[in-house]
Formats: C-alpha cells, sequence, structure tokens
C-alpha cells in the first residue's frame, strides 16, 4: 500500500516528463 504512493508518484511525474 505503501509503495503504490510512491509508484504513482513516479508514474505522474514520468507521464509528465513524456508528455512535456
Amino acid at each position: 500500500m505503501r509503495w503504490s504512493v510512491l509508484h504513482r508518484l513516479r508514474w505522474n511525474h514520468k507521464i509528465a516528463v513524456r508528455n512535456s
């Protein structure tokens, strides 16, 4: 559950970087 938050944050950052 805890890693879920980290993974979600990391995924969001990856998408943002890719979107940019």
